[in-house]
């Protein structure tokens, strides 16, 4: 039997390796998307009722590898950063903030709890909001630009008021 000498890592080398490990965790902190006007939930339900708009909540956490991916390639482009922009109260929800929000009805919570409430069981998750309030569609996991395109168009147009949005996508095809 052969022995095979280990060797550690100097202190410095430790040091490095640590430090760039965490460099690689920070980078991916998975926040909103650059350049979008996201808001938090609270201001989001004000400029909802003041301007009548539908509303999108985008569900993520830090260190959303899934989330990261869906800004990058997904919201990554002009032409849907101004759609969404123009069409869209646009909220951003941190699934694991202890951060206080008061709902529609009163209740204060948290976005933690507010994810709960509207059954996020991953992220990213898209909540699409009519006018009113109610749900009409939803998305979840990694995004690409014609599914939120598609979404925009479904939701720009009006149609969410007649169909279903699957039923909306069968009829794309």
């Amino acid at each position: 039997m052969s022995v095979v000498p280990t060797r550690s890592f100097p202190p410095r080398g430790r040091a490095l390796i640590m430090l760039l490990g965490l460099c690689a965790i920070a980078g991916v902190s998975a926040e909103p998307p650059k350049h979008y006007p996201f808001v938090a939930y609270n201001e989001g339900l004000k400029a909802q009722k003041a301007g009548g708009k539908p509303m999108m909540i985008y569900f993520g956490r830090p260190g959303c590898a899934y989330c990261e991916r869906t800004n990058v390639e997904g919201f990554g482009h002009d032409d849907l950063r101004r759609n969404y922009s123009q069409h869209f109260v646009l909220v951003y929800v941190d699934t694991e903030s202890g951060a206080r929000v008061t709902l529609p009805s009163g209740e204060r919570t948290t976005e933690a709890e507010l994810a709960n409430q509207y059954r996020v069981r991953m992220t990213p998750t898209f909540v699409y909001l009519n006018p009113a309030g109610q749900e009409v569609a939803r998305l979840f996991g990694i995004q690409q630009k014609k599914d939120l395109a598609a979404l925009d168009h479904y939701m720009a147009s009006g149609v969410y008021k007649t169909k279903p949005f699957r039923q909306f996508l069968a009829e794309q095809k």
